[in-house]
């Protein structure tokens, strides 16, 4: 039996969510894979830095408290610092939270 084929607003939607995710995904390596781990299972190139799947698992963090943390400055360890405006901050957020695990 033939599958029925996929409409164009899907096409067109799963399209525009994919660029999304890489737009996401190209972010966070330009900001933070000098030190975090990006992808699950993946050891931080900084051993104190936690992988970001730790960050949307294991340490408490949800969608404000991370918005917090990088519009504050990330400034943990005190080597170094990073500061990001809302769009890039809910740009990393996004794809940090897209990493947590179903409850």
């Amino acid at each position: 039996m033939k599958e029925p084929a996929a409409s164009n607003s899907t096409v067109v939607h799963a399209t525009a969510e994919q660029a999304q995710v890489a737009r996401q995904l190209s972010f966070v390596e330009a900001q933070c894979s000098g030190c975090h781990a990006l992808r699950p299972g993946v050891t931080p190139p900084n051993p104190q830095a936690p992988s970001f799947v730790a960050v949307a698992n294991d340490m408490g963090f949800n969608q404000e408290t991370l918005l917090e943390f990088f519009r504050d400055g990330h400034d943990t360890p005190a080597a170094m610092s990073l500061k990001l405006d809302e769009d890039d901050a809910e740009m990393a957020i996004t794809y940090i939270m897209s990493l947590r695990s179903p409850q």
